[in-house]
């Protein structure tokens, strides 16, 4: 999701904008093995499995085993069967995170969100992590929260809003102009209720500015 949001940040007007969600795994095994570990991490996990195919055995079972690779190979190509086997880390800490956030004193909180967005980074988890820096008045802190929220997910509009209610209410009635412009222009996925409502309030302050 750093990837991403970085890549809509150099790319603002880019096509994939309104495709883009959140990702916790990429859709092939081995980019994601190549982006975590390096080019030597992925060397030595197709060696691993070249080796596992290559060797030659009498053992009854080695053709089964080898068949079997060949397929989970395949299958890693087009999806993330490794993470499927072997975590639900990723899972069990956005469920903490979420608690966390909800239940916690705001400290304690961002101390598990901080953890969590090492492991599983989403748009919803820094809008989280910005309501609670503005609990404890960091608001530049708060406001870099949701710009990488903004960023990770162009078409979501929550981000956006997050962040021009910061601008609105430390007077920073600028910065809140422009993004509000930019919150009654975007493409919005989604315009269901809680999108309309929230323009609605972005279009009154504009009225009033």
């Amino acid at each position: 999701m750093y990837y991403q949001a970085k890549f809509f940040e150099e790319h603002p007007n880019s096509d994939y904008a309104m495709v883009a969600d959140n990702a916790a795994y990429p859709y092939n095994e081995f980019l994601w093995i190549w982006t975590e570990y390096g080019i030597i991490g992925l060397v030595l996990v197709v060696g691993l499995i070249y080796w596992g195919i290559a060797y030659k055995s009498h053992n009854r079972y080695a053709y089964t085993f080898r068949a079997t690779l060949v397929c989970f190979t395949v299958f890693a190509c087009f999806s993330y069967p490794f993470h499927l086997l072997l975590s639900d880390t990723p899972q069990r800490m956005d469920i903490a995170a979420q608690n966390s956030f909800m239940n916690d004193p705001p400290e304690k909180a961002l101390e598990v969100m901080e953890e969590a967005a090492k492991i599983i980074s989403t748009c919803e988890l820094f809008c989280d992590m910005g309501d609670t820096y503005r609990k404890l008045n960091q608001y530049k802190k708060a406001e870099q929260c949701y710009q990488l929220a903004t960023n990770m997910i162009p078409s979501r509009i929550t981000p956006k809003y997050k962040l021009f209610v910061l601008y609105k209410d430390s007077g920073d009635s600028l910065s809140a102009v422009k993004i509000a412009n930019e919150i009654m222009t975007m493409k919005i996925k989604i315009e269901g209720s809680h999108a309309l409502k929230m323009k609605g309030l972005v279009r009154m302050y504009l009225l009033e500015h």
